[in-house]
């Protein structure tokens, strides 16, 4: 059973092209309880200006009742999410609206229960997106089966300086935070075994390019086909992950919003927005948010409308993170804490 989450408390932010839905009243507890009927989540309004080319192919159709369109994707943000249905062998991918996207993501958590949802997350990820993961997977929904550790088909080169075999920017933030299984759940390797064995019913996974990765690409394509449910969030398609997921959601990428990373050394360092999301790309951690709310919990942090209000979440819960603030870290960075 997941642990009662402390009580956090979101200051009111301005204004912003980001802002999130109407917040909801705190819950005294994350302890799970029966799930509330899923809300409509409002989605704000974006700001326009940045556009991508995309390219589609089409496969001519088949019979009635055989599903044999297909749809590459190559700029996945600049269209939008996409629900694809599967027929035989082919899918139909549609844009959809981002309320219709996360009703239908809501109902399929729902239906697929803890026990049988994993969740792969990415130590590309900012340490604000993985805390806010963390407390929606594990902490609220009781979910076991989380992780972020992708073994590299090929290792990276490293030096006795500055130059590490683990490319990823924020490996050690993930770490931090207590990103892993719960009691008793599987890590990436188990979950992908289970997905493979039909024991997920829900496989989530946030930017890795499992094709790429150091397991049997037989195997992965196996996992990829056993769920009831793949989803996929990312800022870009990745080969067979991005195309054989049933649902898929865009990220902006981390020129495209604020937050931080935590280096090797254990340095947290800010970076800032540099440009406009394309289409209907949103940060990792208001995507979840969106969830979150859809579900029903009432946990403040899910109306937060900046990343530096999850931050200061964070850092009011996670240790090695305690008494950091945007401002504290500027722009040299701060070490966390023994």
């Amino acid at each position: 059973m997941p642990t009662a989450s402390p009580s956090i408390t979101i200051t009111p932010a301005a204004a912003s092209p980001t802002a999130a839905a109407t917040p909801a009243s705190p819950s005294p507890s994350a302890t799970p309880q029966p799930t509330p009927e899923p809300t409509p989540v409002p989605v704000p309004p974006k700001p326009t200006g940045v556009t991508f080319d995309q390219e589609r192919r089409w496969i001519d159709d088949g019979p009635v009742g055989e599903v044999t369109q297909r749809v590459t994707w190559r700029a996945p943000r600049s269209e939008g999410i996409e629900i694809r249905v599967y027929g035989v062998t082919e899918c139909i991918a549609e844009p959809t609206p981002w309320p219709e996207l996360v009703r239908t993501l809501a109902e399929r958590v729902q239906a697929a229960g803890p026990e049988r949802v994993g969740v792969l997350l990415s130590p590309g990820m900012p340490n604000e997106d993985l805390w806010l993961a963390r407390r929606l997977f594990a902490e609220t929904l009781g979910v076991r089966q989380l992780d972020f550790r992708v073994p590299p088909r090929e290792p990276g080169d490293q030096d006795d300086f500055l130059i590490r075999a683990d490319k990823n920017p924020n490996s050690r933030g993930a770490e931090l935070i207590g990103i892993g299984p719960g009691q008793g759940g599987l890590d990436a390797a188990g979950m992908l075994r289970a997905a493979r064995e039909k024991r997920l019913k829900l496989l989530w996974v946030f930017h890795h390019d499992l094709w790429a990765s150091a397991w049997p690409e037989a195997e992965v394509l196996e996992a990829l086909d056993g769920p009831e449910t793949v989803v996929f969030q990312g800022t870009s398609s990745v080969g067979e992950v991005s195309a054989r997921a049933h649902l898929v959601l865009p990220s902006a990428a981390y020129v495209e919003r604020e937050g931080t990373f935590t280096n090797f050394e254990g340095r947290v360092q800010r970076f800032r927005t540099a440009l406009t999301p394309p289409g209907e790309a949103w940060p990792d951690w208001m995507i979840l948010s969106f969830v979150g709310k859809a579900l029903g919990f009432r946990d403040p942090v899910f109306t937060a409308e900046r990343s530096e209000q999850v931050f200061n979440a964070l850092a009011s819960t996670v240790p090695a993170f305690a008494g950091m603030t945007y401002r504290g870290i500027a722009d040299s960075g701060a070490m966390v804490k023994a």
